[in-house]
């Protein structure tokens, strides 16, 4: 999993070489919670998140209910960050921590809550 974010952080930053960008990046992640998790566990993992990506250089976080959708009872976790570097530095760095750590222990939460359906993100432009 680490290998597949840091492919996508390489290749938002080569495209934010690329693009005229007004500096806004968005992480859209569509997930699906696994049997046994509840709608309130996943919204405590994403408040968790959020309340550690603020005191540790990282975007905001919202969790989306779509109401329409391709995919059956999905949820959206939006990050927002201020630029793709931001968004670059901020993966890199929560997904090093070690799992015993703050960051660790959330990634175990959210990866036993919920499975991706997709991974997608962008960046604002002119």
């Amino acid at each position: 999993m680490k290998t597949i974010i840091g492919v996508l952080a390489g290749l938002v930053l080569l495209l934010g070489h690329t693009l005229p960008v007004r500096s806004a990046m968005y992480d859209v992640v569509t997930v699906k919670l696994q049997e046994g998790c509840t709608l309130e566990q996943l919204s405590k993992i994403v408040d968790d998140v959020a309340a550690y990506a603020k005191d540790n250089g990282g975007g905001t976080y919202e969790l989306l209910a779509p109401l329409h959708s391709p995919h059956q009872g999905v949820y959206i976790v939006l990050e927002r960050f201020p630029n793709a570097t931001a968004f670059g530095t901020w993966t890199d760095h929560f997904g090093s921590q070690p799992d015993d750590s703050v960051a660790g222990r959330i990634r175990t939460r959210a990866y036993q809550c919920v499975t991706i359906v997709s991974h997608s993100s962008a960046l604002t432009v002119q």
